[in-house]
Parts: C-alpha cells; sequence; structure tokens
C-alpha cells in the first residue's frame, strides 16, 4: 500500500509532454489536434525523430519520475550506445505508468495496441491497481499508444477529420475526463455470483524461486560526535584541511 502523499504521474508527464511539444522542431517530431482538443503527437512514424525523441518518450511513460540516459557502451558489437534508466519510486513509475497493459482494439478496423502512460492511472480498468493502492485524479491525461496504426477523429474548422499516425505516438487530452462509472445493482449481483479462479504462477510457467543469495548482513557505522565550533574561520578550516571538501 502506498503513502497517502502520492505523487500524480499525469500531473508530472503533462509537464513533459509540453517540453516535447516546445522542443517539436528540435525532436524532429509533429504535433497536431484532435476533435476533442487533444494534442497528437508522432514521435517517429511518419516522423523521423530521434534518439533523443525517444529518450524523452521513455521518460514520459514513467510518469516522470524515472530518468532515462544514454551512455557510451552498450555491450553490443554493432550499437556504440546503451539506456540507463533511474527511477526513486519505480513501483508507481512502471506499474501504474509504463507499463503497456491497457489493451487497446477496434473489431470493425481490425485495430490492436497496447496503451502504456500515466493515462492507466486515471482509468484504473486494470485489476494491477487494486494491488498497488494508487489512485490519480489529475483531469488531463497522457496515453503511449503501442501498435502499428491509430485512427484519431479531430474536429477542424470545416467539420471533422480522421488522422491516422504510425505508432509510437503520444495522444493527449483534458476534455470531459475522469467522469464516474457506477456499476447498477444487476451487474453487481450478477458478478458475485461468477467463480473466481485461483491461479499460480506455475499454472503460466513463472519460476519464481529466489535468485539472490544474501551472504551477509552489517549495521551501518555509528555516527561521530558533532563538533563546536568557534567561528567561521575555524569551520572553513576543517571543510578544507579535514573533510576536503573546499
Amino acid at each position: 500500500m502506498q503513502s497517502a502523499i502520492q505523487p500524480s504521474v499525469s500531473a508530472r508527464a503533462a509537464k513533459l509532454v509540453d517540453a516535447i511539444v516546445a522542443d517539436a522542431d528540435a525532436l524532429r517530431i509533429s504535433v497536431s489536434r484532435g476533435e476533442h482538443g487533444e494534442r497528437l503527437i508522432d514521435m517517429g512514424g511518419k516522423s523521423i525523430g530521434g534518439l533523443e525523441a525517444g529518450r524523452r518518450l521513455g521518460e514520459v511513460c514513467m510518469g516522470g519520475l524515472g530518468t532515462v540516459a544514454f551512455t557510451q557502451s552498450s555491450g553490443l558489437a554493432n550499437w556504440p550506445l546503451g539506456v540507463v534508466v533511474t527511477s526513486n519510486d519505480p513501483v508507481i513509475a512502471c506499474l501504474a505508468s509504463q507499463y503497456a497493459g491497457w489493451t487497446i482494439t477496434d473489431e470493425a478496423s481490425g485495430f490492436f495496441a497496447l496503451g502504456s502512460g500515466p493515462a492507466r492511472s486515471l482509468s484504473r480498468v486494470e485489476d494491477l491497481f487494486k494491488e498497488l493502492g494508487y489512485v490519480d485524479h489529475y483531469p488531463q491525461a497522457t496515453l503511449v499508444i503501442e501498435g502499428d496504426k491509430a485512427k484519431v477523429t479531430r474536429e477542424v474548422d470545416g467539420g471533422l477529420q480522421t488522422v491516422e499516425l504510425n505508432m509510437p505516438a503520444i495522444v493527449t487530452t483534458d476534455l470531459r475526463l475522469n467522469q464516474p462509472r457506477y456499476a447498477s445493482l444487476p451487474n453487481i449481483m450478477k458478478a458475485k455470483k461468477k467463480p473466481l479462479e485461483e491461479k499460480t504462477p506455475a499454472d503460466f510457467g513463472a519460476d519464481v524461486k529466489p535468485r539472490l543469495k544474501i551472504l551477509r548482513t552489517e549495521e551501518p557505522g555509528g555516527r561521530k560526535a558533532g563538533v563546536k565550533l568557534k567561528s567561521v574561520a575555524e569551520l572553513v578550516d576543517k571543510l578544507k584541511n579535514e573533510a576536503g571538501v573546499l
């Protein structure tokens, strides 16, 4: 269970998206508007894109709670760069935001894609959020669609326009979000009658045996007693000659 004070992945991602839009030319990406005012950002489908666009997209996926950086070593013979991802809150950054756990389908067109990013924590349609105990209430969503193509209808001066985007792309909207969806009493009663099937990791072929071995544990060293100094000059002397930080 997470603490009561939780960062909003949608709020943090919104700032990153604004910065991406401001740097669209430098990132070689395209930005357009949909019928509900949503921003459609092509990060490398029809746009050229690049490494920096991909790096920023990774940080958007993690809801602004992670940092993506390039290194000069990848360990691969034909690729000079590596990627390092860090986060102070990896559970929320990865499971509540980045994880592509939202299936998006349209039977009429045959479209299939996976949705990731902070919008998942607003919809909370996945059972995973019951375990995380994480809720986001920010009024603006950022959804990263991972698929081949996406068709989005947007409002223009002459009416409606349907745009087809190559994936990956970022789609954002800020209208009519977080509308409450209440289950009807008959559906609640039907849900109670449905059997609950319990599964184990072995049923899915997953091996959960421990792979880490604890060699030893040690207590941290005790903190040394403080020293009262009589002057600023004495403080500077200790920082310079004893601590070596000046």
